[in-house]
């Protein structure tokens, strides 16, 4: 009963978040992955081991990306090979939630503010990278993560400070879309857990 008060909790907090639409101006180089509008150029994706994979809380409001309920993943059509990648999220108190690089290598998000890092913790390459301090903030506040993946080499920036430098990717975390490392990916976002609401997301490819 206390987990169904708290799912409600969350659900009501991204409602009536603020406004935040994208700039007019992009950095150089990156293209927007959301519109702010809607979910043009986006899919909802069903793993076979996400209990709530034929749920959907994915929605667009107020120029945010939002998760409203533990649910399906939502993934970008295109995919995606090298890149750098610029991200804005958001969860509510024992909030949990992932960002997957070409579909297969989750950067974790997780309400553990002020935690020892492990290979769990937020901005962590899910069970194989911990980051080398946790550099999140608090719950329900704006997070900021910038990445750059060059093959299997992968450097992470939570809020602007440098927790994963130039590591390489050994093999795919658990959740992955596939296994096959040497093809492009997709950008995909965990909902299967909690709510989540994300913004600026903009990605710029590299040659």
């Amino acid at each position: 009963m206390k987990n169904t008060r708290w799912l409600v909790a969350g659900v009501i907090a991204f409602a009536l978040c603020t406004t935040h639409m994208m700039g007019a101006e992009t950095a150089e180089g990156f293209i927007p992955l959301f519109n702010g509008k809607d979910l043009a150029g986006w899919k909802k994706v069903h793993p076979d081991n996400n209990k709530n994979s034929k749920r959907s809380g994915w929605k667009a409001e107020n120029g945010l990306l939002i998760n409203m309920v533990a649910g399906c993943d939502l993934a970008t059509v295109e995919k995606f090979t090298d890149f750098e990648l610029h991200y804005e999220y958001r969860i509510p108190g024992g909030g949990n939630s992932g960002v997957y690089l070409r579909g297969r290598y989750e950067i974790q998000i997780a309400d553990d503010y002020r935690k020892r890092p492990s290979p769990r913790s937020t901005g962590a390459i899910y069970n194989m990278i911990p980051p080398s301090e946790n550099a999140g903030g608090p719950a329900t506040e704006w997070q900021t993560t910038d990445v750059k993946l060059v093959g299997k080499q992968v450097t992470v920036r939570l809020n602007g400070r440098t927790i994963i430098a130039d590591a390489e990717l050994p093999f795919v975390t658990a959740g992955a879309l596939s296994s096959n490392v040497n093809v492009p990916g997709p950008i995909m976002l965990q909902g299967q857990f909690s709510p989540a609401a994300f913004r600026n997301l903009r990605i710029k490819p590299l040659k």
